[in-house]
């Protein structure tokens, strides 16, 4: 009769249950997927199929629906796991509920089966600490129940070349199954030309990448990389320098940034070379990164066409930051003497003083400039303006072009005020410019010294192309003119100058002779690269 008794109030406990969701169950939990909510209850009220000790887990049900060899049983393994730490009980319930429960009769695990896991897991924890290895943060990570497999992870990760220090950067790599993550990965970054000494540092970088999906998460990545104009043979390039890039969803940062680059002016085939130089533009948001540094450098009087330009040849500016980098860097310029309407020439002519502390660099090399060059201070910005790169300028190589000019006769003072009118004069070669020109100019020319003091530009003119063939014709026909007046001009304007009868006249000089990139005024770009210091600061993260 108790039997009885006890048997229908548990057909009526568990009806309660399925009906109202009492103690945690619905009819619409993963244990009853596939059965409709009739065919549920008509399962578990049948007198045929009546649950049983061994069909439910203790996290399911109350001890008042148990039978009461199943009551003892379950407080028998509690009472043992209580004897252990409070994680260990925790980790007892978690894997019961992580376990499938079974309706149609299939064996279930016995609490013993779940200790003898958790045992199999200390080990394993204990083999992680044993290498030194933090095991604070794998509590809800699923570990291989076999130390042997633990140490295969550990050990391959090893001879990829990552350090216990690395694994503890990012300890949830020890998760990852070497056969089905991270061989497959691994070998997918080789195939993109990823050198195999460049994997650790870019699972330092982005470790996240070993648990990556090959075709879910990387190749679509890759596919896009591609399609913007990345060469193939260059991303191993930019995967090295900046693996987050994989980690990245095409619909979101990634699109937004290039549509914005190309909506700004930014030619579309362009868009493959400035990714492949600085990839870290494709992790910048546009709304909070590069828009507020766009704007601000077009409200300095950057025209917006120009801007395209710079981004296009100098991408990495757009990793400078806004407010430690870039706002100090022109009230400093403003500073130094450059006007506040020509620090966007500044900028133009030179987009990498953004990323430089100006005010240090000037300083280091103040004194050289002063007692070497006989630079006067008060001549500092005009001296940026017309050559911004004097900031980040090789001291010891300029030397060379200032001992050059002192033997050929000019003072310090006299070398001070060709730097302020024209500081190129610091880059330009030797053999290819100063000493040639200089020779024509004294032997050839007959001229003297201080009109070279008054024009140093004449330096930056190429011999064969315009200094010789001009000064051949003034002298054909007997012209008696300055330097400025038959070089600092066009050669449509010099030909209507030899037209009319010689009046040397201020309006038909073009007497704005500073350098600007790309104009009359040129020097190699070889030369600057030579003479620009080594240590120049550029932006490596966004």
């Amino acid at each position: 009769m108790l039997s009885s008794n006890l048997a229908s109030a548990q057909i009526a406990t568990i009806h309660v249950v399925t009906c109202q969701r009492l103690e945690g169950i619905s009819t619409n939990s993963f244990h009853f997927q596939g059965l409709s909510k009739c065919r549920a209850s008509t399962v578990l009220n049948s007198s045929n199929v009546l649950p049983t000790a061994r069909h439910l887990k203790p996290h399911f049900v109350t001890s008042r629906q148990l039978s009461p060899g199943f009551v003892s049983t379950f407080l028998i393994t509690t009472r043992k796991a209580s004897t252990r730490s409070k994680s260990r009980a925790e980790a007892i319930a978690r894997h019961s509920v992580a376990q499938p429960s079974t309706l149609e009769g299939e064996e279930e695990p016995q609490p013993e089966q779940y200790e003898n896991e958790l045992v199999a897991r200390d080990h394993v924890l204990r083999y992680l600490q044993s290498e030194a290895i933090d095991v604070s943060e794998l509590e809800e990570v699923g570990l291989p129940p076999s130390v042997a497999v633990m140490k295969e992870r550990v050990t391959f990760l090893r001879k990829i070349g990552l350090s216990i220090k690395d694994i503890n950067g990012y300890p949830l790599m020890v998760g990852c199954s070497v056969k089905k993550n991270l061989v497959p990965v691994l070998s997918y970054l080789e195939k993109l030309n990823v050198e195999p000494k460049s994997l650790p540092d870019i699972i330092r970088k982005y470790p996240m990448v070993l648990s990556s999906s090959v075709v879910m998460d990387l190749e679509p990545v890759i596919d896009f990389l591609l399609g913007i104009g990345i060469p193939k043979d260059a991303l191993g390039r930019v995967l090295t320098r900046y693996p987050d890039i994989l980690g990245f969803k095409i619909e979101g940062t990634m699109s937004t940034s290039v549509a914005y680059l190309v909506s700004l002016g930014v030619n579309l085939r362009e868009i493959g070379p400035m990714v492949t130089e600085y990839p870290e533009i494709l992790g910048m948001r546009v709304g909070n990164n590069i828009k507020p540094k766009v704007d601000y450098l077009l409200n300095l009087g950057i025209p917006k066409q120009v801007m395209a330009k710079i981004l296009e040849v100098k991408p990495f500016i757009l990793g400078f930051d806004l407010d430690s980098k870039m706002q100090p860097c022109v009230r400093d310029l403003i500073e130094l003497g450059v006007k506040e309407e020509n620090v966007a020439r500044v900028i133009i002519q030179y987009a990498d003083v953004l990323g430089l502390d100006v005010k240090h660099r000037l300083d280091s090399k103040m004194g050289w400039l002063s007692k070497q060059a006989g630079v006067k201070r008060e001549d500092v910005g005009q001296i940026i303006e017309r050559l911004p790169q004097i900031l980040a300028i090789n001291i010891n190589l300029a030397q060379t072009r200032v001992d050059f000019l002192k033997e050929s006769g000019f003072s310090v003072e006299e070398v001070g005020s060709m730097v302020a009118k024209c500081p190129q004069i610091l880059a330009i070669s030797i053999e290819e410019a100063l000493k040639p020109n200089l020779d024509f100019f004294l032997v050839d020319m007959k001229r003297p010294l201080s009109e070279l003091v008054e024009y140093p530009a004449y330096f930056t003119y190429s011999l064969q192309k315009r200094i010789r063939p001009r000064y051949i014709e003034i002298e054909q026909r007997g012209i008696n003119c300055s330097l400025p007046w038959f070089l600092n001009c066009s050669d449509e304007k010099f030909n209507e100058r030899l037209q009319v009868e010689f009046v040397e006249r201020p309006d038909e000089m073009d007497t704005d002779d500073s350098f600007i990139m790309g104009g009359r005024v040129k020097i190699k770009g070889e030369d600057f690269t030579d003479a620009l210091d080594s240590d120049d600061e550029l932006a490596e993260n966004p």
